[in-house]
């Protein structure tokens, strides 16, 4: 039985316990508080599920990843058939635009739900060149929010994180390479932060919580 459940059965019965009624209250606004704030959680995208191809977009819940070149294609490549793989941090099956027309086109991630704080991605490549790399967040207005670059060396074998922080609500993303495209992308990981917006539900639950709790202490104070 819900706790809700057990609650009103202990206002629907004569006779009130004060201290049960207290404690079920608490209970109650406590789980309420809990639902109203919402906790904040990380999703991570590593692309393993996805089947190597070629695509025009990719949808992950509320992430949709498309590619802003001409062609609008991009393709889903596995790192491991590289001779000698791995190239952490890529691993596995992975982005890449070299295959496809305007291979430095950014490719873009449109976030549809959630107060997205955070966003990293993977990049890497096989030491044949000096890559330049970037990646920028973007608010729902189409307003720069933060930028991260990084410039993976010719002689390295793998690659690095690019990251991207904001305190206002982060709608999409896009992550590029300027030199040719042959880098890989590996690994998207954002993060949503804790809903401030209460749900109607989780605030009448609450508020019911302390209505009883007045009631409780009235009777409590009231002469038997």
């Amino acid at each position: 039985m819900h706790r809700h459940s057990r609650f009103g059965n202990l206002l629907r019965r004569g006779g009130w316990d004060v201290k049960k009624v207290k404690v079920s209250a608490l209970a109650l606004i406590s789980e309420g508080m809990a639902a109203v704030t919402g906790t904040a959680h990380a999703v991570t995208i590593d692309f393993e599920g996805t089947a190597v191809g070629t695509y025009t977009s990719l949808v992950f819940g509320d992430a949709t990843i498309t590619h802003t070149g001409s062609s609008g294609k991009f393709d889903v490549f596995s790192v491991a058939s590289l001779p000698p793989p791995p190239i952490p941090p890529i691993s596995g099956n992975a982005l890449v635009s070299f295959f496809q027309l305007d291979a430095t086109a950014p490719f873009k991630v449109v976030f549809g739900g959630g107060n997205v704080s955070s966003v990293s991605i993977a990049v890497g490549d096989y030491n044949l060149d000096e890559d330049h790399t970037f990646l920028s967040a973007y608010d729902v207005a189409g307003n720069l929010l933060a930028e991260d670059s990084y410039v993976n060396p010719a002689a390295k074998y793998g690659g690095d994180y690019l990251t991207v922080d904001s305190a206002t609500a982060i709608a999409y993303v896009v992550f590029w390479e300027t030199t040719n495209g042959t880098v890989f992308w590996d690994n998207l990981s954002y993060e949503i932060r804790a809903s401030s917006v209460p749900e109607p539900a989780s605030l009448a639950l609450v508020g019911f919580a302390f209505a009883a709790l007045g009631i409780a202490r009235r009777r409590k104070m009231s002469p038997s």
